[in-house]
């Protein structure tokens, strides 16, 4: 029988291919996704992700698709997961993120076609918590929005597997710098540091649209659970965001008209009780905070450029930009929606 040792010398031996982009890749990523949740216990599985090269369209790629699963509990996957996916054929290795040993390890799974052995699917099964992973969909993104980073990473792919096309660890080391510096610049992006106001634009829609699947899938007695004292519920917290979006409107459309721009700030807990979130229903919250901030996204792209720098002094506080307010008010909104969506 093949030691785990064996198995992975086998595996780290395999053949590194590039090939030409594929039209039927998101299909395949799609039919698996479908698998993976009919086969698999669904209180361990959240979200699938298709992430790497083979879900950046036009870009070459080792044909094998790569998905990234939240899991739960990783040691319950290993218990209840592993068994199931193992007595299907899937190579199933604990991995280690970083070198030979380097934690946080998660499980890895290959998929291999029956009839030739090929490889067509990797599943990498982490947790919510494992940021480095997830930050692999920002190298994506970052991909199909920048197509001249697409072609770079491309070239260099190519040329490593001409170079290492038996050593698979050397080709991912090779990767290693090229993907750090794209990701770096993909955060600075998600974090509203760079680009225009249309690009702010986009990406607080974008935040919305894919906010909102999660937060719909938030039952109405989990959005109102008592999280301990002092703690807001999750519907005052998205009451609370609600409330930032309707005061933050305000100040991008008067601000452009005046410099200084002075307002008021507001008492965020005395508008959270004022508008008893708590009682209010779920649906109707979600409702409401897509709307205000489609609003509030199309107030942003038109506001004139030579009018962002205009100085801001909210609630007595020191003068900012308005621009640097409008960047504040999308950090701000990311750091509560990770409060709900973490719970």
């Amino acid at each position: 029988m093949e030691t785990s040792e064996q198995k992975i010398g086998r595996v780290l031996r395999e053949e590194v291919a590039i090939a030409s982009y594929d039209p039927r890749w998101p299909e395949r990523f799609r039919q698996e996704r479908e698998h993976l949740l009919a086969c698999l216990p669904g209180d361990l599985i959240r979200r699938i992700e298709h992430f790497g090269s083979t879900a950046v369209p036009g870009l070459a790629a080792k044909p094998i698709v790569d998905i990234l699963v939240e899991v739960t509990s990783l040691s319950e996957t290993r218990l209840r997961i592993v068994p199931i996916l193992e007595a299907q054929g899937y190579d199933y290795f604990w991995r280690p993120t970083h070198g030979d040993d380097g934690p946080p390890f998660y499980a890895w799974f290959i998929k291999r076609d029956p009839r030739t052995g090929a490889r067509t699917h990797h599943v990498h099964m982490v947790e919510a918590g494992f940021a480095e992973h997830w930050d692999r969909l920002l190298f994506r993104d970052y991909l199909i929005s920048h197509p001249d980073a697409a072609w770079e990473y491309e070239t260099l792919k190519r040329s490593l597997a001409a170079a290492l096309p038996t050593d698979r660890v050397a080709y991912t080391r090779g990767k290693a710098e090229f993907i750090a510096r794209v990701t770096e610049a993909a955060t600075r992006d998600r974090e509203g540091e760079t680009g225009t106001m249309v690009d702010l634009a986009r990406m607080l829609r974008d935040e919305v649209e894919r906010a909102q699947a999660r937060l719909r899938a938030i039952d109405e007695a989990e959005a109102a659970r008592d999280r301990g004292p002092g703690k807001w519920a999750n519907k005052e917290i998205l009451g609370h965001l609600i409330d930032s979006a309707a005061n933050n409107h305000q100040r991008f459309v008067r601000a452009p008209s005046a410099d200084p721009f002075v307002w008021p700030g507001y008492e965020q807990e005395t508008w959270v009780a004022a508008h008893r979130y708590r009682q209010r229903p779920w649906s109707e919250l979600v409702e409401l905070w897509v709307a205000l901030n489609r609003h509030v996204a199309q107030v942003m792209e038109c506001v004139p450029p030579e009018r962002l720098q205009t100085r801001c002094v909210i609630g007595g506080g020191e003068p900012v930009s308005l621009e640097w307010l409008m960047r504040d008010y999308l950090r701000h909104m990311r750091h509560h929606l990770a409060q709900i969506v973490k719970e």
